[in-house]
């Protein structure tokens, strides 16, 4: 069991003055904090573990696709990436490819494990202020800055193991320089792991003047500082020297006023680009400056007290230092490409870790003023964090935007279909990832190691095992025709929900008429409108999916969501009819249907509705029973092909009536001519019948159900928040001719 009283190592009290101090003592306060800050831990982790779990790709993105392959790796080993010399990362991703079939997982599990190390090692360096073993406050801050989901890009991108490589390494070295004894064997240690992390990235170099610094302000013997300086002209020659050698050293960069400003705009954006995507109404460049005065700050006051400085303090200063030396050779090389390109998401890993370390030294200076001031500061910086962790989740939607930019390069690669716009997604050289990703495919690598890319050109039924149409929720509702080289390909989206595990389905699979597997589609996202109730608790999170399918005939399309890694197979309602015949056609469908129920068979119960119709917009979950309108319109659309020329439906359903007073439901065609309307004051089950002249519509009849005056679950004291109108129970279409 967790003895909260031995991490506290304190039976201190506040002053009596404080009024917290009136009801807890130290000890209790302390355990309540460090209570609170093991369940941020605990949140923050298990919030970004989750998304980079359900977001995985195991595609190369961008700079990746140099690296998609063994010999690739091997043939550029040594070679330099721009200005860095990436040795450790490509090591990486040689052992992904040999043992991990280049899926990424071995990558990005490396990513999560640096920055999980990371928070630990600012943990352990608060607590050298504060006298702990490890200051679990501290911990939970680092945990929330350094796990955020702003830097989603360096969770989902296996590329990036190098650049939060390099800031994990800079930590390390100046905790072991700064903490451990003052041997040159410490020493070594530390100029080993900075000249390591010169072979991360080359910003790596910016550590040896740093541990310099530090070592005059610790008086180090002069043989330590001979051997910082000596690995680091090492690291600087065979950096620097090899890229002058090999012509790869970057271009002079000339400086003007015009530039001077562009320059400092793009710095101090760099800065404060995280805080303003929180604080959106600010300008992110009043809070990169407000990180440089506080940097300042820090710094002056360690100068001030260099005599009695602290070790966490010092350390935490050289962090600032490197971070904003890294931003400074950043902004130099990148500052051309606008203020957008300051802000990426990947630039968020060392600007939080800068603002982690500012918000950790003011509570460490705060601690060590007095005991009251200890227990405000604990307060106040966990309630930052809280803020920051809930305000976290705002990321999601904007990291589905960029990943849904990816899955189209992976569908459309899976599906076999030349979508130049989903291509260029994935890398600017189309004709790069084309021909890499076929020798991936001989290979079994990356997105072609899941067992299901192989399954387009056959039969769903031969591959995987149909579920009960009931276990999911979801449908194609867009279809998109891609016209090239005289074929026709197709966009598709859609959401799928999986009602026994409330969750979003990421995988789904398309189909023709003949259940022929004709591409593949990929999600989550982010719900692009308005969301559809799928659940009793009310809103889908982030179900949407898009996806590609490579037709050569006219045919129905379906649409099955994969569960358990496609051991089974959910069918989503509604079908879309693709027409080949016109290949100058290029025009995205309005309607996307189901084949609709045959002359003279009565459907009922919500399970047979589904499938035999389309429930397009405005209805409820799906229930044994049938299916209850959601909101003042519900509409079905259905295929008139096969159909009589004139046609009755009867429909079979019960209205919600208010407690009070009665409830009218009208029906409507696709071209508002009213076809029917009841007025109720009971629920009593009842009958619509009304009849349609099939030359009067095109192929796809789209039926509206108005409801006068939804009610609302919240009226009855249910859970919820459905507008209930009129409850479908069975639909019969009878010929007249």
């Amino acid at each position: 069991m967790l003895n909260l009283d031995k991490l506290c190592r304190s039976s201190e009290r506040f002053d009596v003055n404080i009024p917290i101090a009136r009801y807890l003592s130290l000890r209790h306060f302390e355990n309540l904090s460090l209570i609170f800050a093991i369940g941020l831990i605990i949140w923050s982790l298990s919030t970004t573990v989750s998304y980079v779990i359900e977001t995985f790709s195991p595609l190369p993105f961008w700079d990746q696709w140099a690296y998609a392959l063994p010999k690739d790796v091997g043939s550029r080993f040594f070679q330099f990436h721009n200005e860095h010399l990436i040795i450790l990362a490509r090591l990486g991703f040689l052992i992904d490819l040999m043992f991990f079939e280049g899926t990424n997982v071995f990558n990005i599990t490396v990513i999560m494990l640096i920055q999980i190390v990371h928070v630990l090692m600012l943990g352990v360096i608060s607590a050298l202020g504060t006298g702990r073993r490890i200051d679990l406050v501290a911990t939970a801050v680092s945990a929330i800055f350094l796990l955020s989901l702003y830097q989603y890009e360096n969770f989902t991108w296996g590329f990036q193991a190098c650049f939060v490589g390099v800031f994990a390494f800079s930590t390390a070295c100046f905790l072991v320089f700064v903490q451990g004894r003052p041997t040159l064997k410490n020493t070594s240690v530390a100029s080993a792991i900075a000249f390591v992390a010169c072979f991360t990235l080359a910003n790596g170099v910016l550590i040896f003047p740093i541990l310099l610094m530090m070592s005059f302000i610790l008086a180090r013997p002069r043989k330590q500082i001979a051997l910082i300086s000596a690995i680091a002209l090492i690291a600087v020659l065979i950096l620097f020297g090899a890229q002058s050698i090999l012509g790869t050293s970057s271009k002079g960069l000339t400086v003007n006023f015009e530039s001077l400003h562009s320059i400092v705009s793009f710095f101090l954006t760099y800065l404060g680009a995280p805080i303003s995507a929180v604080l959106t109404t600010v300008d992110s460049r009043i809070f990169g400056f407000v990180a440089v005065i506080l940097s300042l700050a820090m710094f002056i006051t360690m100068l001030v007290h260099r005599v009695e400085i602290h070790k966490s303090d010092l350390i935490l200063n050289g962090i600032a230092l490197f971070v904003i030396g890294t931003a400074l050779i950043t902004t130099v090389g990148r500052y051309q490409m606008g203020l957008a390109a300051a802000s990426a998401s990947r630039y968020g890993s060392p600007v939080l870790l800068l603002w982690c370390c500012l918000l950790l030294w003011a509570y460490l200076v705060a601690s060590r003023r007095s005991k009251a001031l200890r227990g405000f500061a604990t307060v106040a910086v966990l309630l930052i964090g809280l803020g920051s962790q809930i305000a976290g989740s705002t990321f999601v939607e904007r990291a589905d935007a960029s990943l849904g930019r990816r899955y189209a390069t992976e569908t459309a690669l899976l599906s076999g279909v030349p979508d130049h716009e989903a291509l260029l997604q994935g890398f600017e050289d189309e004709s790069l990832v084309l021909d890499v990703s076929e020798l991936m495919k001989r290979s079994k690598l990356s997105i072609y190691a899941q067992p299901w890319s192989e399954w387009l050109g056959a039969s769903i039924h031969e591959k995987s095992r149909i579920a009960d149409p009931r276990r999911c929720a979801g449908g194609i509702e867009n279809i998109e025709r891609i016209v090239s080289d005289n074929r026709i390909f197709i966009r598709a989206s859609g959401w799928a929900w999986d009602l026994a595990s409330n969750h979003a389905l990421r995988n789904i699979v398309l189909v023709d008429q003949n259940h022929k597997v004709i591409g593949f589609g990929r999600g989550p996202f982010a719900y692009r409108e308005a969301t559809p109730n799928a659940t009793d608790s009310g809103e889908l999170h982030r179900a949407f999916w898009r996806g590609h399918g490579n037709i050569d005939r006219p045919t129905e399309v379906a649409a099955f969501a994969l569960i358990d890694d496609g051991k089974l197979v959910c069918r989503l309602s509604g079908e879309a009819v693709i027409d080949t015949t016109d290949l100058t056609a290029f025009s995205q469908m309005t309607y996307i249907w189901s084949p609709g129920p045959p002359v003279g068979v009565k459907v009922s119960g919500g399970a047979a509705l589904n499938r035999a119709l389309t429930l397009w917009k405005g209805w409820s979950i799906i229930e044994d029973w049938g299916v209850w309108t959601d909101g003042q319109t519900a509409e079905v659309a259905f295929d008139t092909e096969g159909l009589p020329d004139r046609f009755q439906i009867t429909v079979v359903g019960s209205v919600f009536t208010p407690r009070q007073g009665s409830q009218q439901v009208r029906v409507l065609d696709q071209f508002d001519r009213e076809l029917a309307a009841v007025r109720s004051t009971s629920s009593k089950q009842l009958s619509i019948a009304f009849t349609m002249d099939r030359k009067k519509y095109p192929r796809i009849a789209v039926i509206r159900f108005e409801i006068e005056s939804p009610v609302s679950t919240h009226e009855l004291g249910t859970p919820g928040a459905r507008q209930l109108g009129f409850g479908l129970r069975s639909w019969i279409i009878d010929g007249l001719d």
